[in-house]
């Protein structure tokens, strides 16, 4: 603390702007987020009246999740197959809309398993929302069409 008379007010601001640039943070990412969305819904197929939302991202896997979240209802029948890269880990969501699972018997988390396989991973998950994770990151954009191929729309 440069040897700071005060360490306790040094301590104290040194907290008060690590919170400051973790709120930015936070806030940077959920832009990112929201831009990486629009994207996602711009590419949006249509496959056999199925509303496909796929991707390739650089987040989180809690942002991922919302997005995924978000995306399902975006359709009555929509489905979601997002991979990421967060840390040099590679990670699989997918989503299915009520509608896809109930009418249609769409499984996510049966799907995931076996694309998984392709980023040396695992996952599962409900019918509705599955998860992966992964050793082998250069395997995330087969994993993706390997879903999209086992999804058979």
């Amino acid at each position: 603390f440069n040897n700071a008379p005060d360490v306790k007010a040094a301590i104290l601001k040194s907290i008060e702007e690590n919170a400051t640039l973790k709120k930015q943070i936070e806030e940077s990412m959920k832009e990112k987020a929201a831009q990486a969305k629009a994207r996602i819904v711009s590419q949006a197929a249509i496959v056999n009246g199925v509303t496909l939302y796929r991707g390739i991202l650089p987040m989180p896997a809690d942002l991922v999740k919302d997005m995924a979240f978000q995306l399902r209802n975006g359709a009555e029948d929509a489905l979601v197959i997002i991979g990421s890269l967060h840390e040099g880990k590679p990670m699989l969501t997918a989503a299915a809309s009520d509608n896809m699972v109930k009418a249609h018997g769409m499984n996510v988390g049966q799907i995931i398993r076996e694309a998984a396989k392709l980023i040396q991973g695992g996952g599962g998950g409900q019918p509705h929302f599955a998860t992966a994770g992964g050793k082998n990151a250069d395997g995330l954009s087969a994993a993706v069409d390997k879903f999209v191929e086992l999804a058979a729309l």
